[in-house]
């Protein structure tokens, strides 16, 4: 048997129905082989960038793996940027390379290339991935492909990468005789720690939750409605977690960080005890400083990752769990017969009244503007809009940040993004992997003009497949997050962020008519919700312009204030911009109001 129909044959007893990839000198036998077995369906992206971004998405979709399969060279090294965001967003994923012959990588393992491609991608990625090997030796083919699939999910899961010599491909093997992989198990011991969380919970008295993507990502999903009836605490979720439990839940409060919601962020950095369960905690949701988080509270910070948990051994008020996240819930729920719960109706009060005078879409913060729609209630309107399980993908920039603090869902939709890297162009490939993987199901994708031109070449790949993806593209002359950042530092002063400083985009209408989809325009809000209708009732792909004031404030955000001697002032989270006066603000807090927010002057 030849090793590349041994591997696709592999994919399928591992239930792949998709592949990802785009050909070249250095994979022809291994998508022979895919293109021969009529178990797999291969989808070529138009860049290798791309094809590792659709892949991600698929999995997060549907928690089956897809694998992505470029060619040696610069085909190898156009998926590191998707490979990195599956790195920081720990999302398991195989990606398969092919290579020059054998000799030529062994024997000449020091020149900088050999060929025209030749060249060792598995050095350069071994940082960014959890297994990356070269394989010389057919023979042991079924380890690297065992080990590889079972370390991308297993632990903290993570990309994985093969590179395949293209003789290897080709050699002849007897299944029967490949020696497997035997993996070593994996178990945490923390019976302590959840006696001093039931300690900690019983002498609380403004208790909260937050959860992350790693309990989805350790199937605990299931779960989390059961803690919550159990505990009955207040709960936020990380925005990588944002789909995981419904947003009509009356516990729930929304998501905190530097782009937070106010509501949020009040109850987050009020509360004294916090139980975070799946996510890493990173700054864009703790602020700068980390003395200043929650600052009030005990932290219980749950990661399957001890080198996440380091970060926190400095700062004696975290308790760090290393577990699987479902483990952990599993311990918590048998453990709620012996914990006295505290009286927490004062704290959920509060948490109401938060939610009530700083609503998500807030009136007073998110107008239109010289006759622009708002994206925060374009968002607000398009929620309406939604089937049941309807599947929305973002990119970067406004298309995110607006998204997530605006975006209503129930417990069976699903919103996916890049978190961890946020590399803009994320969304179009994103939207092809969600799609393929719901069974093409109608996928909403919310994007900005900027982002739209990272990867507009998948344009196409939506037209081949006449996949019904739905193309929201805020129209706001290019990357609006970046002029709202250069203008809170330099004034109107921009640089590489829009048209009049260099960066500009084209009529997405035409573009659209060229690559054959159906477009619409948004300019007005009395408008929006008649297009919106329209817009998903089509059948096929259709891209759909809204336009938005070019300087839109993304509010509200962590910001900073200026000294009347030059030096800035970077508040904690609770003190967002556009600021509150220090007399409200103070009036918010349960705790005593932070130094460098009694310096700020309104």
């Amino acid at each position: 048997m030849k090793v590349s129909d041994y591997i696709a044959e592999f994919f399928v007893e591992k239930g792949i129905k998709h592949i990802f990839t785009i050909s070249g000198a250095g994979n022809v036998h291994l998508l022979n082989s895919i293109a021969n077995n009529k178990n797999i369906e291969y989808i070529c992206p138009h860049h290798e960038q791309a094809g590792v971004m659709a892949t991600l998405a698929y999995k997060r979709i549907s928690n089956r793996f897809s694998v992505m399969i470029t060619t040696s060279g610069g085909g190898a090294t156009n998926a590191i940027t998707g490979v990195l965001d599956a790195w920081a967003d720990s999302i398991p994923a195989i990606i398969i390379s092919g290579q020059e012959k054998t000799q030529y990588v062994r024997e000449h393992k020091n020149l900088r290339m050999w060929g025209v491609q030749g060249f060792d991608i598995t050095k350069t990625v071994k940082n960014i991935t959890k297994y990356s090997e070269i394989i010389f030796d057919q023979k042991t083919v079924k380890y690297h492909l065992e080990k590889a699939f079972y370390l991308s999910e297993n632990g903290r899961p993570g990309p994985v990468w093969l590179d395949i010599p293209i003789d290897i491909q080709a050699a002849q093997i007897n299944p029967n005789e490949l020696i497997g992989f035997i993996p070593e198990k994996i178990s945490f011991s923390i019976d302590d720690k959840i006696e001093q969380i039931s300690s900690l919970i019983s002498s609380s008295k403004r208790p909260l939750f937050l959860f992350g993507n790693g309990i989805r990502l350790s199937n605990g999903i299931d779960l989390l409605n059961t803690l919550i009836e159990k505990y009955k605490f207040p709960f936020l979720t990380a925005w990588n977690g944002k789909d995981m439990i419904s947003g009509s839940h009356p516990l729930f409060f929304g998501h905190e960080g530097n782009y937070g919601q106010r509501c949020a962020n009040f109850v987050i950095q009020n509360c004294d005890l916090l139980i975070a369960i799946g996510t890493r905690l990173t700054i864009p949701q703790i602020g700068y400083d980390i003395k200043e988080f929650a600052r009030d509270a005990k932290k219980i910070v749950v990661d399957v990752d001890e080198t996440e948990l380091s970060k926190f051994n400095s700062n004696n008020s975290f308790i760090t769990v290393q577990s699987d996240a479902k483990y952990f819930l599993e311990k918590l729920i048998n453990k709620i017969p012996e914990i006295k719960l505290p009286e927490i109706n004062n704290w959920i009060e509060r948490c109401n009244k938060w939610k009530k005078d700083y609503p998500f879409v807030d009136e007073r913060i998110h107008k239109e503007t010289e006759g622009y729609l708002n994206s925060y209630k374009f968002i607000e309107e398009l929620s309406k809009h939604f089937k049941k399980d309807e599947i929305i993908v973002t990119d970067m920039g406004t298309a995110l940040t607006c998204t997530h603090q605006a975006i209503m869902l129930n417990e069976d939709q699903r919103i996916i993004t890049s978190t961890g890297l946020g590399e803009m162009g994320y969304g179009m490939p994103g939207a092809i992997g969600a799609c393929f993987a719901s069974g093409k199901k109608r996928i909403i994708l919310i994007t900005g003009d900027g982002s739209m031109m990272m990867n507009l070449q998948e344009l196409q790949t939506i037209a081949h497949h006449k996949l019904p993806i739905k193309i929201f593209i805020y129209i706001n002359d290019g990357y609006l997050t970046i002029k709202n950042t250069q203008m809170g530092l330099f004034g109107k002063k921009f640089t590489g962020s829009g048209k009049e400083s260099g960066v500009s985009c084209p009529d997405f209408a035409k573009v659209g008519k060229a690559f054959g989809f159906k477009t619409f325009k948004i300019k007005t809000s009395k408008e929006i919700s008649k297009i919106i209708s329209d817009v998903l009732e089509e059948k096929g792909p259709v891209i759909c312009e809204v336009l938005t004031h070019p300087l839109q404030p993304l509010v509200p955000k962590l910001s900073f204030s200026l000294n009347p001697d030059g030096t800035m002032v970077s508040p904690p989270i609770e003190d967002l911009f556009p600021f509150l006066t220090r007399e409200q603000l103070e009036k918010e807090m349960l705790i005593e109001l932070h130094e460098k927010s009694k310096k700020i002057k309104i």
